[in-house]
């Protein structure tokens, strides 16, 4: 008869140790949730400060006063502001992320263009590093491609900016596009 004793000791220390583990993880599901929530609040109060600065951005443009080189920054700026904007948009799709379920927002673009626009928001970085920054297109690029530019545009925006900030002073970043064919087989080159 001990034997049933200690089982039925054992049952009961598991079942206690079952609903203690059960509330660990709702009180930690409690949690994630309400940070969850906090972070999605803080990403919408982001927003509207840097709408605010865009629009300030929009208004000095059409100054007549500023030099060519003051609107070139005033551009680099307003293009920053809108990549900014985008990734908090993005900050807010993590939950489709972490659900699987993000969708991409594939449409027609020009893809030389947002090339172009994104290597240029680094030239002020690279001019404080005395760094040329090359673009090079291949003449097969489409003019419209369909992706998803946002996407994209976040992407050169990583690789770019590390190529900037890891490139030595008086470097070289070259930024080259070719087309290649869905059938054609991936390759990369990475050059110091």
């Amino acid at each position: 008869m001990v034997y049933c004793l200690v089982v039925v000791q054992t049952q009961k220390l598991n079942q206690s140790l079952i609903k203690k583990l059960v509330s660990k993880i709702q009180t930690l599901q409690q949690s994630l949730d309400i940070k969850d929530t906090y972070n999605a609040s803080m990403i919408h109060e982001l927003r509207n400060p840097l709408n605010a600065v865009l629009g300030a951005i929009g208004l000095l443009k059409y100054s007549r006063s500023l030099s060519k080189e003051d609107h070139e920054t005033l551009n680099i700026a307003s293009m920053s502001g809108e990549i900014l904007i985008t990734l908090i948009n993005n900050a807010l799709d993590g939950a489709k992320i972490e659900a699987n379920k993000l969708e991409l927002d594939c449409h027609k673009c020009d893809i030389v263009e947002t090339l172009t626009k994104t290597a240029s928001l680094f030239q002020w970085k690279a001019r404080e590093k005395k760094i040329n920054i090359s673009l090079k297109i291949g003449k097969q690029i489409p003019a419209l491609v369909e992706i998803d530019e946002a996407r994209i545009t976040q992407i050169l925006v990583n690789i770019i900016g590390n190529a900037v900030k890891f490139t030595p002073d008086s470097g070289e970043v070259k930024v080259r596009a070719q087309f290649q064919a869905a059938d054609e087989q991936m390759s990369s080159t990475k050059t110091a």
